[in-house]
This record gives structure tokens, sequence and C-alpha cells, in this order.
């Protein structure tokens, strides 16, 4: 059986690479521990590079363990589907057309429009696309955007349908589940909060080992209150020390879209 993906996204790795222990060891390291395929795409390490230089740094130390595609990789899964260079840039177009639909990103138009005059060359297309990247700018989802497209490249490449997506964004998680079940792709969303609930009941980890995260997580918040839901199914914000407890004390679980839910 093919392993999962794990695709990664920059705020959760730069959220669980600054929660360390005692010894300094970055809480994603746990993560690593899991049999999964780890990737993302490069604008997640763009992205790491302008707000997070430490967690940029171990994404690039763990190149062994987690793949970073350009696009110009993506293109090639495409390509390898089978399919001839000009089909492989059509379905980028229609594939990233559609991830900056699942975020409600407008910029699909503005700043990609001439993509379609580019795809008899990889290197023209490829030049005309990093040129509307440009152009999106930053805080506008791009790496999530890139990370989608990403997964669906995957999928036809392999026709393997499992995958995590790590993401601390709550509609991100949202909206590509949604798109997921409508494709019928197994997948799951991880939280950064939510991953200290997997480290205890899928990693096997001690409390002990898990209090000294939490408490290396919790010391970093300005706000202590964690939206999950709730035993009526509603959503609202709990303590997350509260939580945290009762997550040891087994009162709570975790949901496919990264909620705790009572």
């Amino acid at each position: 059986m093919a392993k999962p993906y794990a695709i990664l996204d920059a705020d959760f790795i730069s959220k669980l690479y600054s929660t360390k222990n005692n010894a300094g060891i970055p809480f994603i390291e746990s993560l690593l521990e899991f049999d999964f395929d780890f990737c993302c795409h490069e604008q997640i390490f763009i992205e790491l590079s302008r707000h997070d230089g430490n967690a940029k740094n171990w994404l690039l130390a763990n190149s062994n363990r987690i793949t970073i595609y350009k696009d110009s990789d993506v293109l090639n899964l495409f390509k390898a589907y089978p399919l001839p260079e000009t089909v492989a840039c059509r379905y980028y177009i229609s594939h990233l057309k559609t991830s900056c639909d699942i975020y409600s990103q407008s910029y699909f138009s503005s700043c990609y429009g001439n993509l379609n005059t580019k795809i008899n060359s990889f290197t023209d297309f490829l030049t005309e696309l990093a040129a509307g990247d440009v152009a999106v700018g930053q805080k506008k989802n791009l790496g999530e955007v890139k990370n989608t497209v990403l997964m669906n490249a995957l999928y036809l490449c392999s026709k393997n349908s499992v995958f995590k997506f790590c993401s601390d964004d709550q509609n991100t998680r949202s909206n590509v589940l949604a798109y997921a079940a409508k494709n019928n792709y197994d997948l799951r969303c991880i939280s950064p909060f939510s991953f200290f609930y997997i480290a205890k009941n899928e990693l096997a980890m001690s409390k002990d080992i898990v209090d000294e995260f939490f408490s290396s997580w919790i010391s970093k918040k300005s706000n202590l209150r964690i939206k999950v839901i709730d035993v009526d199914n509603i959503k609202r914000t709990h303590d997350a020390n509260i939580i945290y407890d009762d997550l040891w004390n087994e009162k709570v679980n975790c949901t496919a879209e990264g909620y705790i839910k009572y």
C-alpha cells in the first residue's frame, strides 16, 4: 500500500517548529515519525523565508524527508500522467484556477490570464507563471493554492487518494476538505493543536513528554482560547488548558477537519 501524502503549509511548520521540549527538540520532529510521504510546494519554502528563517532552515535541512516540489516538478507530474507538454500546461492552469476558487481568491484572471498563450514551452510557461506569482503578492493564500495544485498532481500521477493536509488556517482546512470530499479523496486535516491529540493517541507519547511541548506552545500564545466542536456540534472557543486536560482524560476526539470535538 502506498504511503499517505502529508502536505505541509507554512504556518503549520512554523508553529510546530517553534514548539519545543526542554531539550530544544521541535514538536514537528514527532510528526516525521509517521510513515508518510511528506511534501510541500516550493511556495511554502518561500513564505517561510519571509517570516521564519529558522523554520525555513529546518525544512531545508530535512529535504531528504520532505520533498519540496517546484512548479517544474508539478508540470512533470502532470506530464507523467502521461500527457503531452501542452496538455500538462493546460492541466496546471485548470487546477490553478480551481485552487484559487477553493480559497475564494479572485486573482487568477488578473495575474495568470496569459498562461494560455505560453503552453507550447515549459520554459515560457514557467516564466509566465513566476511573473503571475509576483503579481499576486503576499498574504493571498498562494502557498495553500500551490499546495492544492500539488495535491491534485500527486493524485493524478500516483492514483493515491490518501492525503494529510497540515494547516493552521481553519478556513483552509474547511475548504480543502470540502473539495476533497467532492473528488473522493481520503483527506484528513491536521491542525497544530490537534497534533497534541495525535501525539497522545497515535504516536503513544507519554504525558510527561507531551507536557513539555504543550508548555512551550502555551507560552507563545497571547490568546489561550481554542475553537472546538462542542457536545451540541456547535463550534465554540474553550480554554486551551482545559481542552488539553480533557484530551488526557479521554473526553475529546479529533475530526477530519482538524478540530478537537467533545
